[in-house]
């Protein structure tokens, strides 16, 4: 149970850092759109003009969406985490911390290029921190 509980958690953790690292892809540049869509509809100086005002209207909104389901998010993680830790004892939640930090560099390691096996990689620090506690 406690290992399914853990398992969730961190799942939910990775996710929401992988769409944060999503959204700051770059889309193509209004300009450009515009500058495309003037060669294959052969728009005139007015429309041009519209369609950057309504190519950054939409923008504008998109960002506020996201922004909007980020917090969104994080507001739940936020709640899940306070249930999980009302459930575990205070030794528990601080193993719980310990392994989520694992789990966060070693995703900021692979982000990075460092080529590791994760299983191996999480095997080693277990085996620290028990050589430690002992």
């Amino acid at each position: 149970m406690k290992n399914l509980v853990l398992t969730i958690a961190m799942v939910v953790g990775v996710t929401a850092f992988a769409q944060e690292r999503r959204m700051e892809k770059r889309a193509m540049p209004v300009e450009n759109k515009v500058e495309r869509l003037t060669q294959e509809l052969d728009l005139t100086q007015e429309q041009q003009e519209k369609l950057k005002v309504l190519y950054e209207k939409k923008r504008e909104t998109r960002q506020k969406e996201r922004a909007e389901r980020m917090d969104i998010k994080r507001s739940e993680n936020q709640e899940f985490d306070n249930e999980l830790r009302s459930i575990l004892t205070p030794e528990q939640a601080k193993k719980f911390e310990m392994r989520r930090e694992e789990m966060r560099r070693e995703e900021m390691r692979r982000g990075k290029g460092e080529v590791r096996e994760r299983g191996e990689m999480i095997q080693k620090k277990k085996e620290k921190k028990l050589k430690k506690s002992k």
